[in-house]
């Protein structure tokens, strides 16, 4: 039987398991596993060897990014962390809650990433509300739900 590991290079990859769980096993001898709304965040940096997963769940919501490392960060050394619901930390909104994935958000601070700027969201917000997140405009911003919809700029996403 063929080695489920597949490799990895010059960049990050970060996972969040909305519902159900993950579980990484790499070449470094990491072997973790999340689930219900944690992270998992791996810099391939000069090559990693990892799988990924998937136990039986009722249901599996989650998203993965894929991020470029800057040209002189494309050799550093592969890591891996997780970040686990505990440091998470939830941020009450007049309708809604804001969990703080990685970054920062209005003064506080999440896990930071030491190659890339990235602010990380999980926004939860009631029927109906709103929200405005103030932004440096030299940033960049994706936006996307895994639950219901919303407008943005009057536009339905």
């Amino acid at each position: 039987m063929q080695d489920p590991m597949h490799p990895h290079r010059g960049i990050e990859t970060i996972s969040y398991v909305y519902r159900g769980f993950m579980t990484h096993r790499d070449s470094l001898g990491n072997e973790d596993t999340i689930g219900n709304g944690e992270v998992q965040w791996m810099t391939a940096g000069s090559g990693i060897l990892h799988e990924e997963k998937l136990p039986p769940a009722e249901r599996l919501l989650g998203v993965q990014l894929w991020l470029n490392l800057p040209a002189k960060d494309k050799m550093v050394a592969p890591a891996y962390w997780t970040i686990k619901n505990h440091e998470i930390q939830e941020i009450p909104l007049e309708n809604g809650k804001v969990r703080l994935l990685a970054g920062e958000y209005e003064g506080r601070k999440g896990h930071q990433s030491k190659y890339l700027p990235l602010d990380y969201y999980d926004i939860h917000l009631e029927p109906q509300a709103s929200v405005t997140i103030n932004t440096k405009r030299e940033r960049s911003i994706m936006l996307f739900t895994l639950v219901g919809e919303c407008y943005i700029g009057g536009e339905l996403v």
